[in-house]
């Protein structure tokens, strides 16, 4: 959003400058110059994550007798493989978790073993991977999720796949039917800490009351020099909150299904 913005400032300004506009290619200049160091500052920053970010890591779970471990896609790669090697081999090996949803994974995978080895073998614990293919790489985020989750030495049979999803919305209506139907009694959600607001809003919308598992946490430094990481992250930031404001735009016109109530758990 703020490249966006940035390349239509300077696309005025040049636009200006062939039409002899002087004075509006000024403004545009400068505004483009304005738009470089607030974006870019932490300060910046820090104003737009402040209210992003989610409770501490959870360290000591609340595990309860059935368990859903519920992890959404971040995005998948796909590697340079030669075409004729996918063709004569098609594993899915080709495909790999980009950098957000690999820490995703780990989070869960930890939630998992800590869940697997808490009061006996009696509990249940599960993991739903959340997430389908909406850039067209080939593969559903929650297809790869489940097989390096697998690789991690997780049972397969643990693990539902859920690869339909386009967005974060669907990945709330879309999981929610199975953790009503199996009535878990501990849901606990993944995903990254920038992320988890959104997504506790989608799932509690329909009727998830989750406990919250952010699987990163992003820094911003301290300074007014103007530095594209900070510029990244106030764009991310920046796509929650529209997220956050086309969801009760949504809600307002109806298209929205109505929200589900919570029912809390007797497990």
């Amino acid at each position: 959003m703020s490249l966006l913005i940035i390349a239509v400032l300077n696309a005025i300004a040049l636009i200006s400058v062939s039409f002899r506009k002087m004075k509006l290619a000024i403004v545009a200049i400068a505004l483009s110059l304005i738009a470089i160091f607030v974006f870019g500052s932490s300060w910046a920053g820090v104003a737009v994550l402040q209210s992003l970010r989610p409770p501490a890591r959870l360290v000591a779970p609340a595990f309860k007798e059935k368990n859903m471990i519920v992890v959404l896609g971040g995005g998948v790669f796909r590697w340079p493989t030669p075409e004729t090697a996918i063709n004569e081999n098609p594993t899915g090996l080709e495909f790999t978790s980009n950098l957000w949803q690999g820490a995703r994974m780990r989070e869960a995978a930890r939630l998992y073993y800590a869940c697997k080895g808490s009061e006996g073998a009696s509990r249940t614990c599960h993991i739903t991977t959340s997430g389908g293919d909406p850039r067209k790489k080939g593969l559903s985020e929650a297809a790869v999720m489940k097989r390096e989750l697998e690789e991690l030495g997780i049972n397969g049979n643990d693990i539902f796949i859920e690869p339909d999803s386009r967005n974060t919305f669907e990945n709330a209506k879309n999981s929610s039917p199975l953790i009503h139907d199996k009535e878990y009694g501990g849901v606990f959600l993944v995903t990254s800490s920038l992320h988890m607001k959104r997504a506790q809003t989608f799932f509690r919308h329909f009727g998830i009351a989750a406990t919250s598992a952010p699987s990163d946490f992003l820094f911003i430094a301290e300074g007014a020099k103007p530095t594209a990481i900070e510029a990244g992250q106030f764009d991310l930031a920046l796509h929650e909150h529209l997220g956050m404001v086309q969801y009760h735009l949504y809600n307002m016109i109806g298209r929205n299904p109505p929200p589900i109530a919570i029912v809390e758990s007797k497990d």
